[in-house]
């Protein structure tokens, strides 16, 4: 099974399922703190994506790791990463868009990030069509000028005659600028104004996973880190920034929420599925991250330096969850916690890696 979790649409309103903190004796794999190198994936299927008017952080169905020692709790020593769909930010700007940024740190973003005054910034913006190729479910989007930026494999792209959750998967002509590209899904496109942002598509299962190095200045000190975000196994986006460091503090997961205080409970709203939610203690490669999208999360068989898995098959469809498993066997079991109203506490609902209907694999 898969977990579907119901968030009014609305703001004010919150439903996290947290992990915190991790079990830290006697089991070697956990990581002490977010400085140290470390994975994070899972696989996401939102049915919707609210627009609000809320902080730039306002977002949906986010995970995300934190160091921290409170379940409620958001302090300048709060350090960790986030992934979600923006729902909101200053006007309410390009709901469903991949956002990734720091807690407590430097607000970096790694693919398409909302900054605290809610601004999206685009990798690219060109001129340019799609037409289907024939035989195939991938399209080919011709790029006729560039305004900015450099167009890469694993870029999102979107725009007005753009299809949510279209992404280059390879090049044709075209290697940066003006040329041609092999884009998924199919579909045809007058010519327009195209950004480099990945915009998810509703009710379709994406992949995402999150990579960060160890800290240049080793773990427990502030340092560099380099930071990948991948989408349906392709890289996406890279960057490096120096995070706050929070030392020696066990680690926390959130799905749909993150360690906030009562004044800015529940800026996630809307009604999402997620499932095969992992963590390592290390950063994946590039292959590893390529192995997991293709092989559905729990038959990868990757398991060095895998601290939790959440396979979330623990009761038949239609149940309420209470404790998700962890499958790694690191006994970092979850624990369900709500704040706010207006919510529906997670079920079960089918696992749709066993029924080979998730995103086609390029």
């Amino acid at each position: 099974m898969a977990l579907q979790e119901t968030i009014a649409a609305s703001s004010g309103n919150g439903s996290f399922l947290a992990a915190y903190p991790l079990a830290t004796t006697g089991v070697p794999n956990i990581p002490i703190d977010v400085t140290g190198g470390f994975s994070m994936m899972y696989w996401m299927n939102p049915s919707t994506i609210a627009a609000t008017s809320g902080a730039g952080a306002t977002a949906s169905s986010m995970v995300g790791v934190y160091n921290g020692s409170v379940q409620q709790a958001t302090t300048a020593t709060t350090t960790g990463m986030q992934m979600g769909m923006n729902q909101g930010g200053t006007g309410a700007t390009n709901p469903g868009t991949l956002c990734c940024w720091t807690w407590g740190g430097t607000n970096l973003v790694v693919s398409n990030g909302i900054g605290t005054t809610g601004t999206v910034a685009a990798n690219f913006v060109v001129t340019g069509s799609i037409a289907p190729i024939a035989g195939t479910s991938n399209g080919l989007l011709t790029v006729t000028a560039v305004t900015s930026g450099t167009i890469a494999i694993g870029q999102g792209i979107s725009g007005t005659n753009v299809a949510n959750g279209t992404q280059i998967i390879g090049f044709g002509t075209g290697s940066g600028g003006t040329g041609t590209y092999i884009v998924s899904p199919t579909q045809t496109a007058a010519s327009g104004t195209v950004n480099g942002l990945y915009i998810a598509p509703i009710n379709t299962w994406v992949h995402f996973a999150y990579t960060c190095t160890t800290s240049s200045g080793g773990v427990g000190v502030v340092g560099t880190q380099t930071h990948n975000v991948y989408i349906n196994g392709l890289l996406n986006n890279s960057l490096s920034n120096a995070l706050q460091a929070n030392a020696g503090v066990p680690t926390m997961i959130y799905l749909n929420g993150y360690p906030v205080t009562s004044a800015t409970t529940g800026q996630e709203s809307n009604t999402t599925a997620i499932d095969d939610v992992y963590l390592f203690n290390r950063t994946l490669s590039a292959q590893e991250v390529q192995t997991l999208y293709t092989t559905f999360g729990q038959r990868d068989g990757i398991a060095y330096g895998l601290v939790a898995r959440y396979n979330f098959n623990e009761l038949p469809p239609g149940n309420i969850a209470t404790a998700p498993r962890d499958f790694s066997g690191n006994g970092n079991n979850m624990t369900l916690y709500t704040a706010g109203t207006g919510f529906t506490s997670p079920a079960y609902i089918t696992d749709y890696s066993d029924e080979d209907t998730r995103p086609p694999q390029g």
